[in-house]
């Protein structure tokens, strides 16, 4: 198997932060939503059978929001998928409701407002980026997690919006204040095995990986979860999950990009992780678990600022040996700012895992597929 870069893009708005890959109406091909900061827009671009996307269209966000992190959930329980997004300046969470089985959104958002209104006397200068959909509190309703950086007292604080059951009402709670500043990414699972998606794990520019274990979101003392911290080399970036050995447990990577090191984190399955540090030759921009190919081990992509892709191929040991690395080039003589996000998803159904990404130079989500060696795009 290979991948194959498609030598036309797809073009979005003025500097796309984030997208996501969902099957926004139904015709069981995969579609893209990205947010475009500089445009206060996102887009969405319906997929098709083959692997290619439509031509986006194009959703108004409010003069002066920076819209940045986006999620989708059925939020108001009508069957069609909505849009949560963060707006960044604004500090608040516009939600774009699903209103037809075509994919369609609402034209005018319903807005909630979150840190800088709710938990605070006076406005303070909070940037909300990071938000991620899940049922914080096990009522069957779809939940958002947002994470506010809080300049004034460097830190960063995190909060619920428990969803009230119609997608319009929301209620709001502290899940974590104080945490150290500049929280990278996040990811929700399982990590100690008790068959609960609530816990979370999260790494931060402050050279730590934090696990919170068991949220309760609707804890009326209010108690932080109980939490295990790991310190990483330099910055940690990108933390993603996955199954990287033979067990049933959830395990942990992520990227420290100043000291060109890949960490694995395999989980021991009682609340502690086995460390491995991979070095890696270029360095990382991003990287997603794929399943390059096709058998029970998740592998890993490493998008490189040098516009390769390096796919490490995993093993039953959860040991990433050096001939399992294959590397492909993207572009040639590309020489300006660095791809980014990098995602896996099936796009052409073909049971292979195809590759996505951010060109922000050119303002388009670029796609590889992963074909046959004799097969050609």
């Amino acid at each position: 198997m290979t991948l194959t870069y498609q030598s036309d893009p797809y073009s979005v708005g003025r500097d796309p932060k984030s997208f996501i890959i969902r099957d926004f109406n139904g015709d069981s091909y995969l579609d893209l939503a990205v947010t475009n900061y500089d445009d206060h827009t996102f887009s969405i671009l319906f997929g098709n059978k083959n692997g290619t996307f439509q031509t986006q269209q194009v959703y108004p966000t409010g003069n002066g929001t920076y819209p940045w992190g986006i999620a989708s959930a059925d939020f108001n329980n009508d069957t069609f998928l909505d849009i949560a997004i963060a707006l960044s300046i604004t500090n608040q969470i516009a939600f774009f409701f699903g209103t037809a089985s075509d994919g369609s959104f609402s034209r005018v958002p319903h807005i909630e407002v979150t840190c800088c209104c709710m938990f605070h006397n006076v406005y303070k200068d909070n940037k909300v980026r990071l938000i991620e959909a899940n049922d914080l509190n096990n009522d069957g309703f779809i939940d958002l997690l947002v994470i506010c950086k809080d300049p004034e007292e460097n830190v960063d604080e995190f909060y619920n919006l428990l969803n009230q059951g119609n997608g319009s009402d929301y209620r709001s709670t502290v899940l974590y204040r104080y945490f150290p500043r500049n929280t990278d990414s996040f990811v929700f699972g399982d990590f100690n095995n008790n068959g609960k998606q609530n816990d979370l794990s999260l790494c931060s520019f402050v050279n730590q990986v934090v696990i919170l274990y068991d949220i309760n979101s609707d804890d009326e003392d209010n108690k932080e979860p109980n939490l295990l911290e790991v310190t990483i080399s330099e910055i940690p970036q990108s933390i993603i999950r996955g199954r990287f050995n033979d067990d049933e447990l959830d395990d942990l990577v992520l990227i420290a990009p100043e000291s060109n090191t890949l960490h694995v984190l395999l989980n021991s399955g009682n609340e502690t992780f086995l460390r491995q540090i991979y070095h890696i030759n270029n360095y990382s921009v991003s990287i997603t678990q794929i399943n390059f190919n096709n058998d029970s081990i998740d592998d890993l992509a490493i998008l490189t600022r040098n516009q390769t892709i390096n796919i490490y191929r995993g093993s039953k040991l959860g040991i990433f040996f050096q001939e399992n690395i294959i590397s492909f080039q993207l572009l040639l003589n590309h020489t300006g700012t660095c791809f980014q996000s990098l995602k896996a998803a099936d796009l052409n159904q073909d049971g292979k895992d195809d590759l996505l990404l951010i060109d922000p130079d050119t303002q388009t989500i670029g796609v590889s597929l992963n074909i046959n060696c004799n097969n050609h795009f």
